[in-house]
């Protein structure tokens, strides 16, 4: 099942820009896109600290942060750190998927048996000792 924050902050990015006024919208792009300097070190930053914030953060607000930002360049930074953020999602996400599914099959693609955490021995062992004890 999807992470319901995930998808929340991917519908709230898909609106994000849309609901701007055009020549906002294509300055936070040409930020985004064309940026260098300073505001491509500070666009670098945000997005650094989405990919560090995923990994300790479950749920983000894009809406509210939108609120609060002010200038294109503002809009800019929260798009840089709500995109990291998502692609780190995936990339948790998808390194979940790739676990699960080694843990489900064998190299040769057949289905593997769940570990039980104890050995076949200790098992036996402990059969023997109840069956003394009858």
């Amino acid at each position: 099942m999807p992470n319901l924050a995930y998808l929340r902050v991917r519908r709230d990015m898909d609106r994000l820009l849309t609901g701007c006024h055009p020549s906002i919208s294509i300055t936070v792009h040409h930020y985004l896109e064309k940026s260098t300097g300073a505001d491509r070190a500070l666009l670098d930053a945000w997005a650094r600290f989405g990919r560090r914030d995923r990994a300790q953060t479950v749920d983000i607000s894009v809406k509210e942060a939108a609120r609060a930002s002010l200038t294109p360049l503002g809009l800019a930074c929260l798009v840089s750190y709500a995109r990291a953020w998502i692609d780190e999602a995936e990339s948790i996400r998808a390194q979940g998927f790739e676990v699960a599914g080694s843990s489900s099959a064998t190299p040769d693609g057949g289905p593997k048996r769940p570990q039980s955490g104890r050995k076949r021995k200790s098992l036996a062992r402990a059969t023997a000792r109840r069956k003394r004890k009858r």
